[in-house]
Parts: structure tokens; C-alpha cells; sequence
């Protein structure tokens, strides 16, 4: 019941929490470890699929870069080079997008 309660719960993470997921992300999803079958992520597959095996544990994550979040002290309308920003997806229900 309690899994169901949470089906959709928006959860937001900070600090270096933040730092540590995409280290892990950036890492997997980098040209040279997938280059070198150190990683074997790729577009439209589940993230970390090799590694979960048979578990979906991912399939309930959705990740998204949004740099208009309301109240963020990093919300801004370009990036450091002035480009424009948009929201996009990372992962979509645990798949790499």
C-alpha cells in the first residue's frame, strides 16, 4: 500500500547527492566507457540495465533537467556561454533518453 502511496512523488535531491548520481551517470553514459565496454549505456535502453540484471528497480525514475525550477538559486535563461537553456529528459521511467 505504502508503494502504491507513493507511485508519484515527486522527489528532489540537492548537494551532494546531486554531484554523486551524475558522476555515476556521466560516467556510464560517457563516449569513452561505452567505447572501451567499460559501460554499456545507451539511448532507449533502461539505464544501468547490465547492472540491475532482471531487476527493473529504475523503470519508477524519471529524471529531468529543468533549469526554470521555481525558487532555485541556478534557475537562469542561458548557460555560461550563451546558450539558451530548455527543460529535457535524462532518464524516462528509467529509460535513457
Amino acid at each position: 500500500e505504502l508503494a502504491k502511496a507513493m507511485d508519484h512523488v515527486r522527489v528532489v535531491i540537492a548537494g551532494d547527492e546531486v554531484e554523486e548520481f551524475f558522476q555515476l551517470y556521466g560516467f556510464r553514459a560517457s563516449a569513452a566507457a561505452v567505447y572501451n565496454h567499460i559501460s554499456d549505456e545507451s539511448v532507449g535502453q533502461p539505464f544501468a540495465h547490465s547492472l540491475l540484471g532482471e531487476k527493473k528497480a529504475c523503470e519508477a525514475i524519471s529524471l529531468m533537467a529543468d533549469p526554470f525550477l521555481d525558487h532555485s538559486p541556478y534557475s537562469k535563461p542561458v548557460d555560461d556561454e550563451g546558450t539558451v537553456l530548455s527543460a529535457y529528459s535524462i532518464l524516462e521511467n528509467g529509460v535513457v533518453k
